[in-house]
């Protein structure tokens, strides 16, 4: 079997405040204690390990992907319809990056940060 993707860590100063922000973007979450949970799209096998750390030390990180520091930069989440995915959930969550294309990679994306500034992307192959 190829190796595929399982889980990807989130580290998070609040979990409570995480897990409220991934379900009103329409994650399903599963609290495994009070400092952890799994949060999963609809549809996949692989999920976000979200976890509460003391450590409050951060790095800035924005739509310029070439200019941020080293490490792991985001997750992209893919959607049938960027532009709808934000009208659902912009009055909910504040997004740093409307939709917008790109058109050297095909992409339609949005992006939001979760209450400890984690960068999520909303995603739309518009090439097929």
């Amino acid at each position: 079997m190829p190796p595929t993707v399982d889980n990807i860590g989130i580290a998070v100063t609040d979990l409570d405040a995480a897990v409220s922000f991934y379900e009103q973007l329409g994650f399903e979450v599963e609290r495994y204690s009070s400092e952890e949970a799994a949060v999963r799209p609809a549809s996949e096998s692989a999920y976000l390990y979200v976890f509460e750390t003391d450590n409050e030390t951060t790095t800035h990180r924005d739509a310029e992907l070439f200019d941020n520091p080293v490490g792991i930069d985001h997750v992209s989440v893919r959607v049938d319809d960027v532009d709808q995915t934000y009208r659902n959930r912009k009055d909910d969550v504040e997004f740093f990056l409307e939709p917008t294309t790109d058109e050297d990679w095909g992409l339609r994306m949005a992006g939001v940060r979760d209450p400890s500034g984690n960068v999520l992307y909303f995603i739309e192959h518009q090439n097929g």
